[in-house]
């Protein structure tokens, strides 16, 4: 399911090889057209230097299979640019939890095993529209929708902010295609089987329009009706969720087409995405952006005989109006206060593991509460909601700080019923004389 790219804000990066300015794309994703350059520079240097910030960062040149490629140097992928595409975002506050195989990251690229092929033989399903079974049940050997979805945003660092970062749909989508760029599936780049609405620019109509029929072909071709069915991967923001005959359709900011599903796929989608659900339910009927929470959503799709495009697995992740995940309006509240108050933060992702404990935020630029630390350490931010019984509140405190504990992290809350207004903050690094620090909420 090849097609050209729309859009990329990749090429400002470059990568000096034995003395020669490459882009960084170019030669991360496509080594093969710079083994001699590659090969002089092991022998006059021994690595290369990535130009994504104003000082250089070392690569390393490895081999595999008689071919050289650049990888990042050891505990520094985390310190490139995040439109680097040497930049990898380390999983600080949680884990995938996967079984051995899940995710294999080589060096060169990551090989996601996937519970539903993208190419189906004889597929197990009643073909007519609005009638597909339920997929297995997840598990820790393969991924799902989410799975997937957490995957990419936590790969392309979009789970975590920095002070004077900026963040809008473009951004989002290029660092996505970046992951799936060097993501491979079914031994294929993801990028193949990936679509993500551009921003609409009028003037480029006739571009988008040509990405997106690219994009369709084989799933016409091999649709439902098929012997072999082809699926493929849409992530947008959604504008608006339809009633249909048949049950719901999607309609996605910036792309006319709808994506449909029958009610039983919506009752799955409602019962493993219950707050992204809830949020698009209640989204005006006007479908205009900036109304209401802003909702992304994941979904693997194929074609009706009709050529319908019907979902067969999605996700709907809420998040905050820079991107950041979040579970509910408190957290939302929470990460544009992190935002606008320039805090460095985590937001720990659980991908299919659902009943997973992970800490709502962590803070990763405190002051610590004792002088004589030169470097900012971790406070772990829980959030509960006003609607939380009291007795599982305390228990639920009890809980969170002994997981608090075991990350060496400190601890800090906020009950929302106790207390409408978000508490003060843990200080910043940068915010206090490291000779008189204060006492955070703890």
């Amino acid at each position: 399911m090849a097609h050209a790219p729309v859009t990329t804000s990749m090429h400002r990066v470059t990568v000096k090889v034995a003395g020669s300015l490459i882009s960084a794309s170019a030669i991360r994703y496509e080594p093969d057209s710079y083994q001699t350059l590659l090969l002089e520079a092991r022998k006059k240097f021994g690595s290369a230097l990535c130009m994504c910030h104003g000082t250089a960062l070392q690569l390393v040149i490895r081999e595999r299979n008689s071919k050289l490629f650049l990888a990042c140097w050891p505990d520094q992928a985390q310190s490139h640019a995040l439109d680097c595409p040497f930049f990898s975002a380390a999983r600080d506050g949680g884990v995938a939890g996967y079984q051995e195989g899940a995710i294999t990251d080589n060096g060169l690229s990551t090989t996601l095993l996937l519970h539903h092929p993208l190419v189906q033989h004889k597929p197990s399903r009643d073909l007519s529209v609005g009638h597909a079974k339920a997929p297995r049940a997840s598990g820790p050997s393969r991924l799902h929708i989410w799975g997937l979805l957490h995957h990419l945003w936590e790969s392309g660092g979009l789970n975590r902010w920095n002070p004077g970062w900026h963040r809008d749909w473009g951004l989002v989508r290029s660092m996505l295609r970046r992951v799936a760029q060097g993501t491979l599936v079914d031994e294929s780049p993801l990028l193949e089987s990936l679509y993500i609405p551009p921003v609409w620019v009028p003037k480029r109509k006739d571009d988008i329009s040509s990405h997106w029929a690219d994009f369709k072909r084989p799933l016409l071709r091999k649709n439902r009706a098929s012997d072999v069915v082809a699926s493929g991967f849409v992530i947008g923001i959604v504008r608006k969720l339809e009633p249909t005959e048949y049950g719901f359709a999607i309609r996605l900011q910036h792309h006319s087409a709808l994506f449909y599903m029958d009610k039983a796929t919506a009752d799955r989608l409602a019962s493993y995405s219950r707050r992204g659900w809830s949020a698009i339910r209640m989204m005006p009927s006007n479908g205009k952006p900036g109304d209401g929470a802003v909702v992304v959503v994941a979904m693997r799709i194929q074609a009706s005989a009709s050529n319908k495009l019907v979902i067969v697995e999605g996700a709907l992740m809420r998040v905050s109006h820079k991107y950041i995940p979040v579970a509910s309006s408190y957290e939302e509240r929470m990460a544009e206060l992190l935002i606008d108050t320039d805090r460095r933060f985590i937001k720990p992702l659980h991908y299919d593991q659902h009943s997973m404990d992970l800490v709502h935020f962590v803070l990763t630029d405190c002051a610590p509460v004792e002088g004589g630390q030169t470097s900012p350490c971790k406070v772990a931010l829980f959030v509960y909601g006003a609607a939380i019984d009291p007795m599982h509140q305390v228990r639920l405190e009890t809980s969170d700080r002994e997981l608090a504990l075991r990350m060496g992290c400190r601890f800090w809350m906020w009950n929302a019923a106790a207390n409408p207004n978000i508490p003060a903050l843990p200080l910043a690094f940068r915010q206090v004389d490291q000779s008189h620090l204060l006492t955070p909420n703890s």
